[in-house]
């Protein structure tokens, strides 16, 4: 990765996780999905279609996830359940196999860095299967939630 772009990544990284509201999502293909129970590593990559910035400067970029009911229950929206994480797998692994474009992003601050050295590879406390909300758009699509919104 060329030294601008551990830049932006890392920069937005740091943006994204100290916002509490609002989140934005990206077209990305599924590359790979690891699932055992509610955890998961998710690898994705952005399309042609991704917009300039981030997660389009990382070549793929890799979620290292779970099921959170501590942060869950303590500010995540009630519709971010186990059930509806459960659904979100189903649905990335659902577009892993049939190689869909979709809907990939964040709500909050819905990743945190491993590593500020590799700002492509995050954490996330829950994901949710979202269907027509609000500013998103009226398409359907996975967001990544890391602290309270």
């Amino acid at each position: 990765m060329k030294p601008i772009h551990v830049l932006l990544a890392t920069s937005f990284l740091l943006t994204a996780t100290k916002a509490h509201a609002g989140g934005d999502w990206y077209p990305v293909v599924v590359t790979s999905l690891e699932v055992n129970d509610t955890d998961y590593i998710l690898k994705v990559k952005p399309t042609e279609k991704t917009p300039h910035g981030f997660p389009s400067i990382c070549q793929k970029f890799e979620v290292h996830g779970t099921y959170s009911w501590w942060h869950s229950w303590r500010g995540f929206p009630s519709g971010v359940t186990r059930e509806n994480h459960r659904k979100a797998l189903d649905y990335l692994n659902d577009a892993r196999i049939k190689k869909k474009v979709i809907n990939f992003g964040f709500m909050g601050s819905g990743f945190e860095s491993i590593d500020l050295q590799n700002p492509c590879i995050v954490r996330s406390r829950a994901l949710d299967l979202m269907e027509n909300q609000g500013s998103l758009s009226k398409d359907k699509g996975v967001v990544s939630y890391y602290n309270r919104v």
